[in-house]
């Protein structure tokens, strides 16, 4: 098992495991301050909200940087306030601004198995 933290000084996801030891660590830019909420799939990759830029970050396990950024395409920018993945392995993110609840499925790469940690384009 794995302990999954998100740091605010410097910014970051810090991976620890169950007897306290550092086993990873991603650290964000500063233009990303506001990180707000996470969530972490059974593979170990991380979704982060930064309310500053009014995104979700996907960090993939094992990834030294982030792969990519999640918005979702309305008028109105969002305002993200809480993350979860589903037992259908779904991101769901709450979007205060427009009250209501953006749904994406995550695919990973082709092939993967259960030690999976690439999140497919």
């Amino acid at each position: 098992g794995r302990l999954h933290l998100l740091t605010q000084q410097p910014p970051g996801i810090l991976v620890l495991d169950l007897d306290g030891r550092e086993i990873g660590w991603k650290r964000f830019s500063e233009r990303r301050a506001q990180l707000t909420e996470f969530a972490v799939d059974r593979w170990g990759n991380s979704f982060v909200i930064d309310s500053a830029q009014n995104e979700v970050v996907v960090v993939p396990y094992g990834a030294d940087k982030i792969d990519f950024v999640i918005r979702p395409e309305a008028e109105q920018p969002a305002s993200y306030n809480g993350l979860a993945i589903d037992g259908e392995q779904r991101l769901l993110i709450a979007d205060e601004r427009h009250g209501t609840v953006w749904i994406y499925q995550i695919r990973y790469a082709e092939g993967a198995g259960d030690d999976a940690t690439g999140i497919a384009d």
